[in-house]
């Protein structure tokens, strides 16, 4: 969804101000100032251009804030500060920013830029193609005409840049971020939202510095929303009530922190004769106090405490739905990267009407007919089945209030402006490791594809009935909050294979209830979005903490009709590429069905058991890699016949079509010893799962087989290979319902010796090499810029495709991801 939207001047200042407001012109004094002191750069003093070295940048940036800027007198006491040779003492990402906007009572003392305050960011070039990322005479993909050292010239800057937007969009709550880029004697104005990145054309401003003024003024004419602030988030002060009450509720407390790990007997914090699962009154007091009155599990508390740990990070009161609701955030435990898509950030927040913690989402959702919000799903089902004989069996988040921000939406591209898909640079964290255990740490957040040259491009999220005028971005965001009674832990908190194969399916019946009983499919089954949440309950008398599993962010959930009387074609993958499905990935244009979502706990389950439990894998980062996030695309095909069609790996390909994984999870005790029976979670891999996996398929397979025939023909003919026999075609069925899942899950579960001691922690944090960096997690639908990049395999020759070394363990074929031809797999027979 990443767009470089190029704009003249002029409609980037009304871009800017609003098409029906005239930019505000500055006075001739300003511009006199500003030439007067350009031309001693760029000029001689008989008026003649400078042709020997150019100033350098410090000098330029030097004269360009104090003796330009800060001389002027910008409107609304905007003044500029330099910071262009060293951060900000306490932050550890040590990142800096050449110049920039400030206004003039929260002026940075020194040369340190303040992020929390910047309203608009200044980056300084040296001149020339190479430090100009939208040069016209350079833009493209690299040919042989165009430099190395530029093209790596240009990322650099681009990548500074985008930087310093994606900083300022998360210590602030913004709307859209400006800033200048001043290149040698030119300089281009931007402006970002979560859509679009508006880039004006480049203009000399040592021979015309009145249009470097013209937006100058511009922009610091604008009151605080109109340079992007959000008013709907009210800084939070040192000294003030309300800082001063966060600082309090964050401190450990050991009358009312509750110990959460799972059989704790918590009947201490509860009233004697309460049987009704209820705290006693103090934990529900309504009274205002700023002294904390109910007791919390340990690890909430130690979350919100930890989220206000970094001095230098902003804390914010945040008001939430129609009716305003206000609640007190510091840091937020989760961001998503990159600078386009849903701009996911979830918070461990007080709320200040309740006096309690909550979790809150902060995001830009799609804004248009016929995609509802994630509260509107979460609220319809948490009322409960309209048959009262009905009891469901959900854990999910509940709502505490939710909205949209109607007046703040992504701005429109101009009709008669083309949109240039560009590639942004981003080397945020995995989304996986970075979010928080919290019922919406979801922001599952990035949705990246390949394109067939390489590059990358974002997918679409939606259906191709909410697309509009193809080739532009039309599409507009809506920023929305929701705020959610859970907060939750990571599902890699879970303490042994049968609980967490217990939490897995909590998640299962959560996804079946919602749509037998409500038409809603999830659509993004990942490792991020099962989570764990401790509840209280009555057992023998006692308050006793048992673990749940939370099936959360519903944002992309879908109402499907079991009669299929409203049909929807979709646009592209839907979910999280490396758990989604294999028959998805390779039809993203078919809509997703139960046995995609039932694929995806597949893996999701696959997934924690070889990062955490023990096994024989020699490298498990080498095989994660390999099975979850190698990938590619070809130039067309697909049953659409569009182009970036998607494809897996071999390896998980090869998996899910024989129904064989070539490891073992290990069944010996921690000390030592040779194991003496399965693994009750291979059994339930390889035995419960894999043969229905296998059985749909196969039956997949001669499907789309015979479909290619008859449509390459004319006329229908016998495919490759026998007809799937009465059984397999049965034994694929199964996974149109989530019964017989569930049931095999739970037998084995009941039915078998489980170890419970088989973790052996997270095996992926010991290893330190590059490929560390390929597992980012990140969902497909209209997210953020790609990290670091993932193993890519478009473009390359057939061995350097290969993984390097196949586990020494694995009986797995490891080869090349598996090619399409004409939107079809090579037969079965081709990949062994």
């Amino acid at each position: 969804m990443s767009n470089t939207v190029k704009l003249s001047l002029q409609q980037f200042e009304e871009t800017l101000c609003g098409r029906t407001q005239r930019p505000p012109q500055p006075p001739k004094r300003a511009v006199d100032t500003a030439q007067a002191e350009f031309r001693k750069h760029f000029f001689t003093k008989a008026g003649r251009r400078r042709t020997g070295a150019p100033p350098s940048v410090n000098d330029i940036a030097k004269t360009m804030v104090s003796k330009v800027i800060n001389k002027i007198s910008l409107p609304n006491n905007i003044r500029g500060s330099l910071s262009q040779s060293r951060h900000k003492r306490d932050d550890p990402t040590s990142y800096k920013v050449h110049a920039g906007l400030y206004s003039r009572d929260v002026l940075p003392k020194g040369t340190r830029a303040d992020w929390s305050c910047l309203r608009l960011f200044l980056q300084f070039e040296e001149g020339g193609a190479e430090h100009d990322p939208f040069d016209d005479g350079t833009a493209g993909p690299p040919d042989d005409s165009i430099a190395p050292h530029v093209v790596r010239g240009q990322a650099r800057v681009l990548k500074r840049l985008t930087k310093a937007a994606y900083k300022t969009f998360n210590y602030q709550h913004r709307t859209f971020v400006c800033a200048l880029l001043i290149n040698g004697s030119e300089f281009r104005a931007m402006l970002w939202d979560h859509v679009n990145l508006y880039v004006s054309d480049a203009a000399d401003y040592a021979e015309n510095p009145s249009a470097l003024i013209h937006v100058l003024w511009s922009f610091a004419s604008l009151d605080n929303v109109g340079q992007g602030i959000d008013p709907t988030a009210v800084r939070v002060l040192p000294g003030s009530r309300e800082h001063a009450r966060m600082d309090l509720w964050a401190r450990e407390n050991a009358a009312l922190d509750m110990p959460y790990e799972e059989d704790e007997d918590v009947t201490r914090f509860y009233t004697p004769h309460n049987d009704n699962n209820e705290a006693s009154p103090s934990m529900h007091t309504r009274s205002k106090t700023d002294v904390p009155t109910r007791p919390v599990m340990e690890y909430v508390r130690a979350a919100f405490r930890d989220s206000l740990a970094a001095p230098w990070w902003p804390r914010y009161k945040l008001r939430v739905g129609p009716e305003g609701r206000e609640f007190l955030v510091g840091k937020p435990v989760f961001m998503a990267n990159g600078m386009f898509g849903r701009g996911t950030r979830g918070f461990v927040a007080l709320d200040a009407k309740e006096e309690r913690f909550v979790f809150l989402k902060d995001a830009w959702r799609l804004s248009c007919e016929g995609v509802e919000a994630e509260g509107v799903f979460l609220e319809e089902m948490a009322a409960g089945s309209a048959d009262p004989d009905v009891t469901l069996e959900m854990v999910m988040p509940t709502v505490v209030a939710h909205g949209d921000i109607v007046e703040q939406t992504t701005r429109v591209v101009y009709p008669e402006v083309d949109s240039q898909a560009d590639e942004l640079l981003s080397d945020g964290s995995s989304s996986e490791d970075a979010k928080l255990s919290g019922s919406h740490a979801s922001g599952t957040t990035a949705h990246n594809t390949a394109s067939s040259n390489g590059s990358y491009a974002h997918a679409s999220e939606e259906e191709e009935s909410e697309e509009s005028n193809k080739g532009q971005m039309q599409r507009r965001l809506v920023h929305y909050r929701i705020a959610v009674n859970e907060v939750c832990m990571k599902m890699s908190s879970f303490k042994n294979g049968k609980q967490l194969v217990r939490l897995i399916m909590d998640c299962m019946k959560t996804h079946r209830d919602a749509y037998n009983h409500f038409d809603l499919l999830h659509r993004d089954i990942s490792s991020g979005n099962v989570l764990i949440i401790p509840v209280v309950m009555g057992i023998d008398g006692k308050k006793v903490v048992v673990w749940k599993g939370l099936l959360t962010d519903w944002e992309l959930a879908k109402r499907i009709p079991k009669d299929r009387s409203v049909n929807y074609r979709p646009n592209g993958w839907v979910g999280t590429f490396q758990f989604t499905s294999v028959a998805h990935v390779h039809h993203p244009d078919v809509p997703k069905q139960i046995a995609d979502e039932l694929e995806s706990f597949f893996h999701v389950l696959m997934y924690h058991g070889v990062r955490y439990l023990r096994h024989d894998l020699r490298n498990p980062s080498s095989f994660i890699m390999r099975f979850y996030d190698t990938y590619g695309t070809n130039s067309g095909g697909g049953r659409s016949g569009r182009a970036g069609i998607g494809y897996c790996s071999m390896e998980k390909v090869h998996a899910m079509t024989f129904g064989h994984i070539g490891f073992r999870f290990q069944n010996d005790d921690p000390v030592g010893g040779e194991q003496t029976t399965e693994h009750p979670l291979y059994h339930v891999l390889h035995h419960d799962m894999m043969p229905l996996f296998a059985a749909r398929y196969a039956v997949l397979d001669w499907t789309d087989d015979q479909r290619r025939r008859a449509t390459e023909d004319g006329c229908a003919e016998e495919a490759e290979g026998p007809e799937p026999s009465a059984e397999i075609k049965a034994t694929a069925a199964l996974l149109e319902t989530h019964d017989t899942l569930l049931e095999r899950l739970q037998t084995t579960l009941d039915g078998c010796a489980w170890p419970l001691a088989d973790k052996a922690g997270d095996q992926l944090a010991l290893k330190k090499d590059v490929s560390r960096r390929a597992f980012s997690l990140r969902s497909v639908h209209c997210e953020d810029a790609p990290t670091k990049r993932r193993a890519k395999t478009e473009n390359m020759p057939a061995a350097a495709k290969r993984p390097k070394v196949a586990d020494e363990n694995s009986t797995v074929t490891v080869g090349p991801v598996v090619p399409r031809v004409n939107g079809r797999r090579p037969p079965l027979k081709d990949l062994q």
